[in-house]
């Protein structure tokens, strides 16, 4: 009977849920034919808004209430990353020769970049370094634990939400063209491997990105390009694949330094916000922390003790790196107090437009966008969430408005700027 009247509950609960959400959006439609875009922000209960009109002002509206905030967490973990290891790093790959047996070991380091054109380029170095036959390649990710369960990724066939793992190719994802005459990559420079000919097999006939989806997989994956890749350069033996660690009697014959750097890397997840990139990034910051294991809860302390450093807040809670948990609570003030900080690498942000750079972030029901708008001859910082269901197309429209002044300031309130948040 208790059971039972949780299972009530709980459905009660779900329905009101949907019937507030489809209030709130009615309320958004209602308004939507009354005026500019800001005035419809400003009717619409769960939303907030932070812009700086100068030095020492911001306007706002709910300034400091929690909300989800979707993929604009990817500032802040771009923010921790270039400040951790700086923009010039280079994340590497290591390569173990066992000259007696002629096993190649892969000792994946959480690299979020090994692409093909990567994984093509260390084919020929390993040439270069002395390796020209291989029996046997075994792919190594023990470097992150296994408890990872980033919160938030769905399973679906989603190439944006793919799995993590320390050794991983093409962002643990396969692109694919299926026909009816067979299967053939979607990728020129990507070679059809035995894993995505099994994937097309669970697909309709059309042209696919999909997601790998256990660690192990990817690391497999990546043994399964670079095989490819090493008999392109006439490297010779049967290269059978297994998952296994490094063996004490293997010799380190090459370490891979990522040709991109973090910059690059950065840049390339905030454009196209790559979910994997995000949380590859979100994994590898548990060192930040001092932590000799990489997890997701190592991770999760790791942005606790930074916010805790950095910004003293109370209340944000990151359960991941990309923005896809909905446990992830920002407000825009605190949004706000990670764009000050990010003014150095403010042009890895994405120009939506000539007076915009700025990242978007979309769940269901979530809309969020921050970054910085062109207003008076410089560049000011802003952030807004509204956690209903809106038109995409108010994303653009309000910042635009916000841009150019084109809204009533004295429907808002206003705040003063610590001294410490100052440009």
């Amino acid at each position: 009977m208790k059971s039972l009247i949780n299972m009530i509950c709980h459905l009660g609960k779900l329905i009101w849920t949907s019937v507030l959400g489809l209030l709130l959006g009615l309320i958004w439609c209602s308004v939507a034919q009354a005026g500019p875009a800001v005035d419809r922000l400003l009717a619409t209960p769960a939303s907030a808004l932070w812009l700086q009109q100068s030095v020492s002002k911001a306007m706002v509206k709910n300034p400091h209430v929690a909300m989800v905030p979707a993929s604009t967490v990817k500032i802040l973990t771009a923010l921790m990353s270039l400040q951790y290891w700086g923009a010039e790093h280079r994340f590497s790959t290591e390569f173990w020769f066992d000259h007696q047996r002629k096993v190649l070991f892969v000792r994946g380091l959480g690299d979020p970049f090994l692409i093909s054109e990567e994984i093509a380029y260390i084919a020929t170095q390993l040439k270069q370094a002395g390796v020209h036959e291989i029996t046997k390649i075994a792919a190594d990710g023990s470097y992150f634990s296994e408890d990872i369960n980033i919160d938030g990724w769905d399973g679906s066939n989603n190439p944006y939400t793919a799995i993590n793992g320390a050794l991983a190719a093409n962002f643990n994802s396969i692109a694919l063209n299926v026909t009816s005459v067979g299967t053939e990559s979607d990728e020129q420079q990507t070679p059809l491997t035995s894993i995505g000919r099994k994937l097309a097999t669970q697909v309709a006939v059309g042209r696919h990105r999909l997601p790998l989806v256990t660690a192990d997989q990817g690391a497999y994956y990546f043994a399964e390009i670079l095989r490819e890749q090493l008999r392109a350069v006439d490297v010779k033996g049967d290269m059978a694949i297994e998952l296994a660690v490094v063996s004490p009697t293997s010799q380190l014959s090459y370490r891979h330094e990522s040709r991109h750097t973090l910059q690059q890397v950065v840049m390339g997840m905030l454009k196209y916000s790559n979910n994997f990139i995000a949380n590859q990034l979100f994994l590898m910051l548990s060192l930040s922390n001092g932590q000799a294991v990489i997890s997701t809860v190592t991770a999760q302390m790791a942005y606790q003790h930074y916010i805790k450093q950095h910004f003293q807040w109370r209340d944000a809670v990151i359960a991941d790196g990309a923005g896809l948990s909905r446990r992830n609570r920002l407000s825009v003030s605190q949004l706000a107090d990670v764009l000050q900080a990010f003014r150095p690498y403010r042009e890895l942000l994405p120009a939506q437009s000539a007076e915009i750079m700025a990242k978007s972030g979309t769940l269901q029901g979530v809309m969020s966008y921050a970054g910085y708008l062109f207003r008076s001859d410089t560049w000011h910082p802003f952030a807004f969430i509204i956690n209903t269901t809106t038109p995409y197309k108010q994303r653009k429209a309000i910042a635009m408005e916000l841009s150019q002044g084109d809204f009533d300031m004295t429907r808002f309130k206003f705040e003063t700027i610590l001294a410490q948040d100052k440009p």
